[in-house]
């Protein structure tokens, strides 16, 4: 049972550490996958309070993490801003975008249960579904990295399936859990 409870506790980070793992091989560094993380579940969340069915939320959700791995590819790779410094620029404008919306505040309902929740908590075999999400993009970036030769203009962007799932799994979590504690 331990071993189970530590890869359900540590799935979310393992997604978080797999995002990063594909610029970093390419010699880049993201300083924006966490905002992108955050926006990606804001986005899901606000969606989903707002009426949209979760799969829709999800698939808009990453359509805005590609948006932001688009934006930047092109800061780093057409204007030839330092990776370091536009990522963390990037980070830094979605960081404001999402207190802008969110005022600062957690957003929950009960509109975050159900099939929603299911996403982060459901289990197979005693494990989290974030648990599966990690052996198949583990493996998704094993099968990439051994037929892709990784430049800067593949790797910058944050918008990984890591960044993308971890985002999901982590929002489903707390929106479930906060639905919980609020019921």
């Amino acid at each position: 049972a331990t071993a189970r409870q530590i890869l359900n506790a540590n799935a979310v980070t393992a997604l978080a550490a797999m995002a990063i793992i594909i610029p970093l091989a390419a010699g880049v560094f993201d300083l924006s996958f966490a905002y992108t993380m955050t926006l990606s579940g804001v986005v899901v969340v606000k969606l989903i309070l707002g009426g949209t069915g979760p799969v829709q939320a999800i698939i808009i959700a990453m359509l805005v993490a590609v948006g932001v791995g688009v934006v930047n590819a092109v800061i780093v790779v057409v204007a030839k801003i330092d990776a370091f410094i536009g990522t963390l620029a990037t980070g830094s404008l979605i960081l404001a975008l999402v207190t802008m919306v969110t005022g600062g505040t957690s957003m929950s309902g009960a509109e975050m249960t159900g099939p929603f929740a299911k996403v982060g908590q459901a289990q197979v075999g005693g494990l989290t579904l974030p648990n599966i999400y990690v052996v198949v993009i583990a493996g998704a970036i094993a099968k990439s990295a051994a037929s892709i030769r990784l430049t800067p203009a593949l790797a910058t962007a944050p918008c990984t399936l890591a960044t993308i799932g971890a985002s999901m799994a982590a929002s489903s979590r707390s929106a479930s859990s906060m639905a919980s504690s609020n019921a």
